[in-house]
């Protein structure tokens, strides 16, 4: 066992499930996927630490235990179509890829969109891609989604996520409230929408998400 295989295990034992992250495809998911690869070589010591990982000013790979945490709250099947925003070098949308029929990822940096789609290639992964675009859009031709992750936290959640999940759909995210992160799952029903707030999150926000206001449903 290499030095990054035992580090990715010690991942699933010491932060995922001392964490309650007991759904077992997700913690196969995260055990077959090498994180490592996600991360720029200069980093790559870093690619399983407890934490945060800045990737590029400004922008982070979300900690393992966070990652894994909101994603068990989406309760994936395996016949979703999701829609992952902000997705950088496509870390979640490859682990993702793993849960469910479909995976969309959103990313603003032309840069990282080229790189998530070779490191997905690589990993022979077919049913998910990483596509240039504004994260507060969406992606309308592909939805409606029954998931939609929000990789980073937010002051505001954009109307334009909110339209595009099927009834039944699950937006996770996390918001600031009163300056404190809340990862909150949205339910959206026939003719309304759920709220549910999930547990603390500290993690850093998305870009282009500046402007403080609140959703109101």
């Amino acid at each position: 066992m290499n030095i990054f295989n035992k580090a990715r295990e010690s991942m699933i034992l010491s932060q995922l499930q001392t964490n309650n992250v007991t759904n077992e495809r997700l913690l196969k998911a995260m055990r077959d996927i090498p994180r490592e690869v996600f991360v720029p070589e200069e980093k790559i010591d870093l690619a399983y630490i407890d934490g945060n990982i800045e990737i590029y000013p400004m922008r982070y790979m979300l900690s393992p235990m966070f990652l894994a945490k909101m994603i068990q709250e989406a309760r994936i099947l395996d016949s979703d179509v999701v829609l992952d925003i902000a997705c950088l070098t496509g870390y979640s949308t490859a682990v993702l890829s793993k849960l469910a029929a479909t995976v969309i990822g959103i990313e603003p940096s032309s840069a990282y969109v080229e790189k998530a789609n070779k490191i997905l290639s690589d990993l022979q992964i077919d049913n998910a891609a990483v596509l240039l675009g504004d994260i507060s859009n969406g992606w309308l031709s592909q939805g409606p989604y029954n998931v939609i992750l929000i990789n980073g936290s937010i002051n505001l959640i954009p109307n334009k996520l909110i339209d595009q999940l099927s009834n039944g759909g699950r937006l996770i995210c996390v918001e600031n409230i009163n300056n404190i992160g809340k990862a909150v799952c949205y339910l959206k029903q026939p003719d309304s929408f759920g709220r549910r707030v999930l547990f603390d999150a500290s993690i850093p926000l998305v870009p282009g998400n500046e402007e403080k206001a609140e959703f109101i449903f």
